[in-house]
């Protein structure tokens, strides 16, 4: 009788650390839910859209300003709504590309700020956004060369929540 015990208390420990693992691997993105661009996508307070995205290897903009990828550049145009009661500003973090090998790219903070401008392109990034209103403008990501499968991984603007979204940038 005592082995059967400790055999049903293993079984148990076995099916409680399954579920664990089953947990952490959906909490990490691996089941998130994926959009095409153009599609509205509610993540928590905020409802984003990819309106295009663009490839490069180097941005070149009036004056004779330019800049080299290190890898490939990709440009996307967004906007995202408001849903909140309260302002935010976007700071960048709510968004990162993600390839098919699950590699994370943060956006370019000094090409975004120091390019966009010259390419006649709006900054999505440090755009306050009061509550119901939209926020549209570009931002900028350094991704290796031969990445595939590219995806920008938008975030809740609460930055207590986990919530994420995947939406397929076609490239």
């Amino acid at each position: 009788m005592p082995h059967l015990k400790t055999w049903s208390a293993s079984v148990i420990v076995i099916l409680l650390m399954v579920a664990l693992l089953i947990g952490c691997a959906n909490s990490s993105g691996q089941n998130v839910k994926q959009f095409s661009m153009k599609e509205d996508v509610t993540v928590g307070r905020a409802i984003w859209k990819v309106v295009k995205a663009e490839k490069t290897k180097e941005i070149t903009g009036g004056g004779g300003m330019g800049a080299q990828a290190e890898g490939t550049f990709i440009l996307i145009e967004l906007q995202v709504k408001n849903g909140a009661s309260e302002s935010f500003m976007l700071t960048g973090i709510e968004m990162e590309v993600v390839d098919e090998m699950s590699k994370r790219y943060a956006f370019d903070s000094k090409n975004n700020s120091t390019y966009l401008g010259s390419l006649n392109k709006d900054n999505l990034v440090n755009q306050n956004v009061g509550p119901g209103e939209t926020a549209k403008g570009w931002v900028i990501f350094d991704v290796e060369k031969d990445a595939k499968g590219l995806k920008l991984r938008v975030h809740d603007l609460d930055i207590t929540s986990e919530k994420t979204a995947l939406i397929d940038l076609d490239m």
